[in-house]
């Protein structure tokens, strides 16, 4: 059967069979090629005086050429996109978030008061509680004197929050599905494809 001319078929061979070409983004001679040059024009290459491309499908798969503006499906006839890895960062991760339980810890001590007179109504490091007089609800409850009177030791619960934090050392990630290479073969000669 004859291919149109300019028909792209994938092909497991080592060499490309006659009158068909590699995809591989050769520039070819304008005058040799007349017809093909027709279909294809400067769309893959060339300065389409004396010469232009075929399409390089080399580590690429081909899409179907579209385009719809309204919704960002911009894909003109003979453009090229994509990347095989990618670098993933938090700005190209949606907004979410995590949840995590809290932390429910205990913690013991014996805790000591001084049995000197209270001396400042605002604790600073070192301060402990005091003894009277309790007068006023502004009486001075602190003191800095030592402690001497030991109290019970006691058990008590605390509840720890839990935060998250942000992971990932952007590290690059293959962005290609499982694959097999094979060549693409593009037709140099055939059947003139005419306008319908």
């Amino acid at each position: 059967m004859t291919p149109y001319m300019g028909s792209i078929l994938p092909f497991a061979g080592t060499y490309a069979p006659q009158d068909w070409h590699f995809c591989d983004g050769t520039l070819l001679s304008v005058s040799q090629y007349e017809a093909l040059f027709s279909l294809f024009g400067t769309t893959y290459g060339g300065d389409g005086v004396n010469t232009f491309g075929i399409p390089d499908l080399r580590a690429r798969m081909p899409v179907g050429a579209y385009m719809n503006v309204s919704n960002g499906d911009i894909y003109p006839l003979g453009s090229k996109g994509g990347q095989a890895y990618t670098t993933l960062t938090s700005a190209n991760m949606p907004l979410h978030s995590h949840t995590a339980p809290p932390i429910t810890t205990q913690a013991s001590g014996t805790y000591k008061i001084s049995n000197a007179t209270a001396t400042t109504t605002s604790p600073t490091a070192g301060s402990l509680l005091a003894a009277g007089p309790v007068t006023t609800s502004t009486t001075a409850p602190y003191t800095t004197t030592p402690a001497t009177i030991p109290l019970a030791s006691s058990m008590a619960n605390f509840t720890v929050p839990v935060g998250t934090a942000g992971f990932g050392a952007t590290q690059t990630v293959p962005s290609v599905p499982p694959y097999v290479g094979v060549s693409f073969i593009v037709a140099l000669v055939g059947l003139y494809p005419v306008r319908p």
